[in-house]
């Protein structure tokens, strides 16, 4: 089993309808399965192992990011039904030279989300989403993470409170699963539109697409990618060139996700042309057809 040290770090919550739990030694504070939501926390090592403490931040809803608390204080609010969305950790001192402090958010619809370290944001923020338990890994400095650290943290990349209501409705209502998300998107009619798109254009073409109900490659890559983005994914949207046998070359836009370190295509204009799995998760050494930059070089 992975290096853990169970009686280092004691933690308590303040929850939603039961009020303060612990302090516990055991790894995880708040609750799961009851849809009740965190609101306050304190942390603080236990028989330290080395000199130092632990540091740790909340951001909160409808006040944000709050400030550093530590060794015990508290983090949150009680008494003002305010629900915590993400959370920050840190160790400080000899503490913070010796382990590797992790720790994961389960927030609502999602789930456990992946493993954020030593100050990294964890859970959610610009959503509304509310942070229902929180779990903490002491490992020694430089020993692996307890699980994957992707997906660890969900924020708004649109800069658009419309767009942000419609993408988070949809991704519920696909049951917050990518390829649901997929088949959703490749599900929308085709309407001839401009080509070769500049700039960071998936917020605007992803509203276009809601709005007419349908567009071109580059709308359906820029809605997909929005989707991807709201369930935490490392997506792109990529403007580039297919192999077309009438023109040897057709401008096309698709989604690249990077996913354990491998880069993957995802093209939900291309399922008309097949069988949805034939364009969905695809490494670039084995796509249906070759996909090319806007220099029309393979992309490999």
């Amino acid at each position: 089993s992975e290096p853990f040290y169970s009686f280092s770090v004691r933690q308590s919550a303040h929850v939603a309808n039961i009020g303060w739990t612990g302090p516990s030694p055991e790894r995880v504070l708040g609750t799961t399965g009851f849809g009740l939501r965190m609101e306050a926390m304190r942390l603080e090592v236990a028989s330290p192992l080395a000199s130092g403490g632990v540091e740790y931040a909340v951001h909160a809803a409808n006040i944000g990011w709050m400030a550093w608390e530590a060794d015990g204080a508290m983090a949150g609010t009680t008494g003002q039904a305010r629900q915590l969305e993400a959370v920050r950790m840190r160790l400080t001192g000899g503490l913070a030279d010796t382990f590797d402090l992790y720790y994961r958010a389960h927030i609502a619809g999602y789930g456990w989300l992946g493993w954020a370290a030593n100050g990294a944001d964890a859970g959610s923020s610009s959503r509304g989403i509310r942070m229902e338990a929180v779990e903490v890994r002491l490992v020694p400095k430089g020993a692996p993470a307890p699980g994957t650290r992707e997906r660890a943290f969900l924020d708004s990349r649109t800069n658009d409170p419309w767009l942000d209501n419609q993408i988070h409705s949809i991704v519920a209502a696909n049951g917050y699963n990518l390829w649901n998300c997929f088949r959703y998107v490749a599900g929308f009619r085709y309407i001839g539109m401009s080509i070769y798109p500049t700039g960071d254009w998936a917020p605007p073409f992803a509203r276009e697409m809601l709005v007419n109900q349908g567009g071109n490659c580059y709308r359906y890559a820029a809605l997909f990618c929005c989707l991807a983005w709201e369930l935490g994914y490392d997506a792109r949207v990529v403007s580039g060139h297919v192999q077309s046998v009438s023109m040897g070359f057709a401008a096309h836009g698709w989604v690249e996700i990077t996913i354990g370190g491998q880069r993957y295509i995802f093209d939900p204009d291309m399922v008309g042309s097949g069988n949805p799995s034939m364009w969905y998760q695809r490494t670039y050494s084995n796509p249906p057809i070759g996909y090319y930059d806007l220099n029309c070089v393979r992309i490999f």
